[in-house]
């Protein structure tokens, strides 16, 4: 676009488009194309203002972009139409330090808080629109600054609390435009994994990703509450964890008897671990908690892989509902939320293994303590993507999992509480640093056999080259 005063008014002279534009334009940023390779790095949000969102590190600088939707061909053709590189140490400093955690914050309806951290200081940025331009733009609100190096940062459920991962430990309370310290602790190693469950007086659980470091901490899951914690050992080194994904509405359907926390440990003797709190009262009024594993998942031999190597196993989380067609030709958008709908309520994992794998187990009875029942888990689905590879446009081999990528969300949609999923979006970040998005629709999951004979258009898709 020409510099200058614009001359459109003059017969013959170079219009300047954007005096015909509503908005203003902001220059155009260089994006850097290359995420940082951390499992904390890059985080995507499914959706603000209507749509969906991916954040990522690229050394020094946070990235925020918007995520073209892959179901729809004219906004996959089109790109972004917004991104953002902020420089969160500012170009003053001399010397920089790698964006290494990035997590936007999970509370619904998203208000496109994010935190980024990079040193051991941690920045909340908040998107504003400015003046009546209307002009889009994150700017920081808050800074975190703790004294040792920040590994990873986490949000509570409901968005009230951050929790910063290091040698120390440090639980952030959010009001409203200001931050307070809950509780600090110090761990024996660098934390660099880290899952907090809805509230900021609840479990936090944290532990040391094999990649930072082999030593025998890594091999123990740690669960704080408040001051307090308790070690969760495992046979092998922990790649993972997880606390069951809890929403706002399953609050709201259990105030008497709130969701149990549940944890999701993932280790590498190829098991995944569900541990749940089981206590008679004596001890918490000792101010002990105790944890153990009410359920065993043998993640390698269901997908034929190495879990956290070349395999992965996550919680899904449920986001809305999905259009559903019923008897008449009559359509529903909300889902079914009748006191029946919650008689055998269950929820979902989602694994992602090697030779293009995929498996859905459901869960149930995870609130079952009157009597108390342990979780039952049945494999619902085992998909092979390799079965609609050849009516696709796009290469499988985009979505194979042997190069080990970084599962970075698993989402489901469903009508029911005790139902299947009608829709699932798994995003993945590619050693190629390319982005993997598989979208399922309900035409696909509810198939056998020949899974992926193209039903509908928007039944699998994968969208990539983002950078």
């Amino acid at each position: 676009m020409a510099e200058g005063t614009s001359t459109s008014g003059t017969a013959g002279a170079p219009m300047e488009v954007h005096d015909h534009l509503p908005l203003d334009l902001i220059r155009s940023q260089q994006v850097p194309p290359a995420p940082n390779r951390r499992p904390s790095a890059f985080d995507y949000l499914d959706d603000f203002a209507g749509f969906p969102w991916i954040a990522y590190g690229a050394s020094s600088l946070l990235v925020i972009s918007h995520f073209p939707s892959p179901s729809s061909s004219a906004a996959s053709d089109v790109g972004p139409f917004f991104r953002q590189v902020i420089d969160p140490l500012g170009p003053s400093h001399a010397t920089a330090e790698d964006v290494n955690s990035v997590s936007w914050c999970p509370a619904r309806p998203s208000d496109g808080l994010i935190a980024a951290a990079s040193g051991n200081t941690v920045r909340v940025y908040l998107p504003d629109h400015g003046d009546s331009s209307g002009i889009l733009c994150w700017r920081e609100i808050a800074g975190l600054v703790q004294s040792s190096f920040v590994e990873a940062i986490g949000w509570t459920g409901s968005g009230d609390g951050l929790v910063l991962t290091g040698i120390d430990i440090v639980s952030w309370k959010r009001r409203d435009d200001s931050w307070e310290m809950v509780w600090k602790s110090i761990a024996d190693q660098p934390q660099s994994l880290i899952s907090a469950t809805w509230s900021v007086e609840g479990f936090v659980a944290t532990g040391c990703h094999p990649s930072i470091s082999s030593k025998e901490a890594v091999k123990r899951v740690s669960v704080y509450y408040g001051n307090a914690k308790v070690e969760l050992c495992h046979p092998q080194l922990v790649s993972g964890i997880q606390w069951r994904p809890v929403n706002a509405l399953d609050l709201e359907k259990c105030i008497s008897r709130p969701p149990r926390d549940v944890l999701l440990t993932c280790c590498l003797d190829g098991a995944a671990r569900m541990w749940c709190e089981i206590d008679d009262g004596r001890a918490k009024k000792l101010g002990k908690r105790s944890f153990h594993v009410v359920a065993v998942i043998e993640v390698d031999r269901f997908l034929d892989g190495r879990l956290g190597i070349d395999t992965s196993v996550m919680w899904a989380i449920e986001v809305g509902a999905v259009i559903s067609k019923f008897e008449g030709d009559k359509y529903s958008l909300m889902r079914d939320d009748s006191e029946d709908d919650w008689v055998g309520m269950c929820q979902w994992l989602v694994g992602v293994g090697p030779k293009n794998s995929l498996a859905f187990w459901s869960v149930h009875c995870l609130d079952d303590i009157s009597p108390l029942r342990f979780p039952r888990v049945n494999l619902w689905k085992k998909l092979n993507l390799l079965d609609f590879s050849s009516e696709n446009q796009c290469s499988i081999d985009h979505l194979s999992v042997e190069s080990s990528p970084i599962s970075i969300k698993t989402i489901i949609s469903r009508t029911k509480h005790f139902g299947p999923p009608k829709l699932c979006n798994l995003v993945q970040l590619r050693p190629d640093n390319s982005i993997s998005f598989l979208e399922l629709s309900d035409a696909a999951l509810s198939k056998d056999g020949n899974l992926y004979k193209k039903a509908e258009r928007d039944a699998y898709h994968v969208f990539r080259d983002l950078f």
